[in-house]
């Protein structure tokens, strides 16, 4: 956790260098206005769980969006949505009793998954075909779908990939067992064309352990740019001119 918050400071230090600016000052771009990302925090938090805080974990929206961003696993398990609907309770196969009618991410991917053919059913309805009890389960589907989307904004950022080959280490000039970023590998993107390049050229059966290392790695950094389609977070640069 110490570590991504370090990351988001260098985040903030290269936008935004001024002394005064912390991370609650960030500006976003949120429904045509420009707003610190501590409000837009309270704004998604306000959204899924009716409250800007979350008492019952004693955090705060912005300390939320953090461990969000970062992809902390205990947030995933956070009561942070409340649903009053007894009907979509049970349909999603929760506990109508727990917490006050507040369930996680997770339970609620489930019982999504459990229901799968029904909200591929009513994606073909028109809105003016749609009851009310069906606009409420696209509600909650559509803010899971923002969770997870806001939960992808910085993967891009996140030391997520370790350099365990000694050959692919010396070529990107890093230490081996060292863990990376899908940025670092665009700052670096002529060292690791040589790679590749080398790569492509060989059958599979001539591959070596270099060789093999390297196609997982390929393989983690396609997943991970599969998190371009998070447009959810929009920070607001200063002028490059100014």
């Amino acid at each position: 956790m110490i570590r991504y918050l370090a990351i988001l400071f260098l985040l903030i230090t290269y936008l935004f260098p001024s002394n005064d600016m912390s991370i609650q000052d960030i500006p976003i771009q949120e429904s045509g206005r420009i707003k610190p990302i501590d409000t837009f925090a309270r704004n998604n938090l306000l959204s899924f769980y009716g409250k800007r805080t979350l008492k019952h974990e004693n955090l705060s929206a912005m300390k939320w969006l953090i461990m969000l961003f970062t992809n902390t696993d205990s947030v995933f398990n956070k009561d942070a949505f409340n649903i009053d609907n007894p009907e979509i309770v049970y349909t999603l196969d929760l506990n109508w009793e727990n917490n006050y009618h507040k369930y996680n991410y997770r339970e609620i991917v489930e019982g999504i998954k459990s229901q799968q053919e029904y909200f591929t059913n009513l994606s073909l309805k028109s809105e003016g075909e749609l009851t009310s009890k069906e606009i409420d389960f696209i509600d909650i589907y559509k803010k899971i779908i923002i969770f997870d989307e806001l939960s992808r904004s910085l993967t891009c950022l996140l030391p997520a990939i370790r350099i365990e080959d000694s050959k692919i280490a010396k070529a990107l000039n890093i230490d081996q067992g060292e863990i990376v970023s899908y940025h670092f590998f665009i700052r670096n993107i002529q060292e690791f064309k040589i790679l590749l390049k080398d790569f492509i050229d060989k059958d599979k059966d001539q591959w070596t352990e270099s060789d093999m290392s390297l196609s997982s790695l390929m393989l983690i950094l396609q997943q991970i740019e599969q998190d371009s389609f998070s447009k959810k977070l929009k920070i607001i640069p200063p002028d490059p001119y100014d």
